[in-house]
């Protein structure tokens, strides 16, 4: 017998036993009643000898096996069994299900984004036409809430197609694929739109998820318009579907960032999360002081056309800057709804700037040899020494 052949009976053996000794602890704990409670103590001793399977230890972090175990059992272990071979064939099929990669498909109603673009790709979203499971989608959202109103002109709908070894949590695994689509169009369509409110189910065969209705359905819209967002979401549409430049990987994070302070009802952690999304943005790891300075300063040249358009914003940024370091030290800072929103459409511009840009230039530093490609610092350079 070769040493793969050997190898590969030792395996079998060893999930041979596995699944008996699965069985049998299960069997054990099992009362003679309808009424069955998990036992979180079988739960972890469940966990323990199924960490010991490599090819499942590595698929899972504890947390989540934890809750793929208990779902097991709250499911299938609430009713006694005919025979020791049904309790063997669920434990066997239990087990290879956590080795087996799942396709999941997502289907989500974007309520108030009305006109998207058909075909639109955004990281793993895409948008698309209606069919049958966004009638499914209707259907779910008008039985949990007869008063919701859908209009269809409205509307756009979106699919996310995507894979995991877990069958617990599927929503959380979606949450954070959508956080930057969600990030693109918060930013793009001036619409805050939270991974938390997303609408809709997810499709894996017969079963299906539901994905919580956001309690804002309904409420205002932002039309899509192909003359001043199409441009800027197909350069993002390109760049989430690549290996992105160091410049392009700067841009997706900003946006994210950005995205997070839309998160919060309260302007000053709102205030803080925008400066933070400008950092992320424009300064690199060669800007270690005065950096309110640079802040303010490559913030003026991206967006400013006249020496007059540019000292303001230069000086606006200062300002901004020292008021969120205020923040963050706690001292007493006036701060306005106008400066948020200023804020706002600052990032706004220069991120828009900046996808313009990303066409030419591959990263935000400044070349350091000469027989390197420029940066965007070198084309800053060149506006403020001209």
């Amino acid at each position: 017998m070769d040493e793969d052949t050997n190898r590969n009976t030792k395996s079998r053996d060893r999930a041979d036993e596995f699944i008996k000794d699965l069985a049998k602890m299960i069997s054990d704990s099992l009362p003679g009643v309808n009424v069955f409670v998990v036992d979180s103590a079988l739960v972890d001793k469940l966990c323990e000898v199924l960490t010991k399977d490599p090819t499942i230890r590595g698929k899972f972090a504890d947390q989540e096996l934890y809750a793929e175990v208990s779902e097991f059992m709250r499911d299938n272990y609430v009713k006694t069994f005919r025979s020791e071979n049904e309790l063997r064939e669920r434990s066997d099929a239990f087990c290879n299900g956590l080795v087996e990669e799942k396709q999941y498909e997502a289907v989500l109603l974007l309520d108030g984004l009305p006109d998207l673009p058909i075909g639109l790709r955004i990281g793993l979203m895409e948008i698309v036409i209606p069919d049958d499971k966004t009638s499914e989608v209707l259907n779910y959202l008008h039985s949990i809430n007869e008063k919701i109103e859908i209009y269809p002109q409205n509307c756009s709908w979106a699919k996310v197609q995507f894979t995991s070894f877990r069958t617990v949590g599927i929503q959380d695994i979606l949450y954070r694929i959508l956080e930057l689509p969600f990030g693109v169009l918060s930013l793009m369509m001036m619409r805050d739109l939270d991974v938390r409110n997303a609408s809709g189910l997810i499709f894996h065969g017969a079963r299906r998820y539901e994905v919580s209705p956001s309690q804002h359905l309904g409420a205002g819209w932002s039309r899509y318009r192909d003359e001043y967002h199409g441009k800027y979401l197909r350069l993002l549409s390109q760049i989430s579907q690549k290996q992105p430049s160091k410049l392009e990987k700067k841009i997706l994070q900003g946006i994210q960032v950005f995205w997070l302070s839309r998160l919060s009802y309260k302007t000053e952690l709102r205030f803080i999360m925008l400066v933070s999304a400008f950092e992320s943005l424009l300064l690199t790891k060669d800007d270690r002081d005065y950096l309110g300075k640079k802040l303010a300063e490559k913030t003026a040249f991206l967006l400013g056309e006249s020496y007059d358009d540019r000292i303001k914003t230069y000086r606006m940024m200062k300002d901004y800057y020292g008021k969120r370091s205020d923040l963050v030290h706690g001292r007493d800072v006036e701060l306005t709804d106008t400066d948020e929103l200023t804020l706002e459409g600052f990032f706004r511009g220069v991120t828009l700037k900046l996808l313009e840009l990303s066409c030419d230039y591959d990263r935000m530093e400044q070349k350091s040899a000469e027989n390197e490609r420029e940066g965007v610092e070198d084309y800053i350079n060149r506006l403020k020494f001209a």
